[in-house]
């Protein structure tokens, strides 16, 4: 596409565009928007633009996969709260404040773009993680992760309840 828009300027447009799009072998009509200026740049730009940054999904991804790493996997509907709570946060429009979540069709997109991230069916508590699990490592673990929550601007209050160990979601890194 871009070396198509280059030809046609080059010549100072006094070619066809239908000549110019088979011989780039580009469609017509997008090479016809572009010339006009209907569509910026000559990149492919079908479909939504991304309601996150690359660096913001990283964050989020990071964050998936450290709290699984610690044992203590999202859930899909953790992490759809999770993101809605960063919009919030940051101005971010996008999500419906209904149901305080991000939708499902952002997560199956999320889960698309991020193949590293699986749905697996949690595994049973062990025995010696359970002996562990007592009320001062789960203190320990609510604090640090509304440390880190904190740390990339989401306000825990409204993702984590304090005191209540919720069992592990199926949201896990391969």
């Amino acid at each position: 596409m871009k070396g198509a828009l280059e030809e046609y300027h080059a010549k100072g447009g006094n070619v066809s565009v239908r000549q110019l799009a088979r011989a780039w072998m580009v469609p017509r009509s997008a090479l016809q928007q572009r010339i006009d200026g209907k569509v910026q740049g000559s990149s492919y730009m079908s479909g939504c633009k991304p309601l996150f940054s690359t660096e913001i999904e990283n964050d989020l991804l990071r964050t998936i996969k450290l709290l699984a790493e610690r044992g203590f996997p999202l859930g899909m509907k953790e992490v759809r709260k999770i993101a809605y709570s960063y919009t919030m946060s940051n101005g971010i429009p996008g999500f419906s404040g209904k149901k305080q979540a991000g939708g499902h069709e952002w997560l199956s997109g999320f889960l698309q773009w991020h193949p590293k991230l699986s749905i697996r069916k949690p595994k049973p508590l062990s025995v010696a993680r359970a002996a562990g699990m007592n009320k001062v490592v789960a203190e320990k673990w609510f604090s640090s992760l509304s440390d880190h929550l904190d740390s990339i601007g989401i306000n825990a209050c409204q993702t984590v309840e304090r005191g209540r160990v919720r069992p592990p979601g199926p949201l896990c890194a391969k």
